[in-house]
This record gives structure tokens, C-alpha cells and sequence, in this order.
């Protein structure tokens, strides 16, 4: 699966930047996940889910 998108990572509780305009693996690199995990949590998260990822604040930027 090709992803061109770029997505920015904040910490949920200190708002503090992971990362910043990254690739989904670049991403899930500075979260110390698969990226299966990252899509995993950007995808629930993106749907609404309650509790999809506590820890990360996932954000899809657009071109």
C-alpha cells in the first residue's frame, strides 16, 4: 500500500510534538510502533472510536 500522505504526531497528555510532517513510517518510528499499529490507530482514531489511542494525538496534513 502506497501512502503519499504526511501526518504529525502530538502526545496526548503535554500536546508535545512526536512528529512533525513525517511519513507514516517515519511516524510510527518516533512512536516506537509498527506501522501497522500507526494506521491502526490513525484509522480508529479517525472514525470517532472512543479510546483509539490514548496516548498519541494522530493528524492526517493536507497538501
Amino acid at each position: 500500500m502506497i501512502d503519499n500522505h504526511h501526518y504529525s504526531v502530538y502526545h496526548r497528555g503535554t500536546d508535545r510534538p512526536i512528529m512533525i510532517h513525517g511519513t507514516a513510517a517515519e511516524c510510527a518510528r518516533a512512536m516506537g510502533v509498527l506501522v501497522a499499529s500507526f494506521r491502526s490507530f490513525w484509522c480508529r482514531q479517525r472514525r470517532g472510536r472512543p479510546n483509539a489511542c490514548r496516548k498519541w494525538e494522530i493528524i492526517r496534513e493536507e497538501d
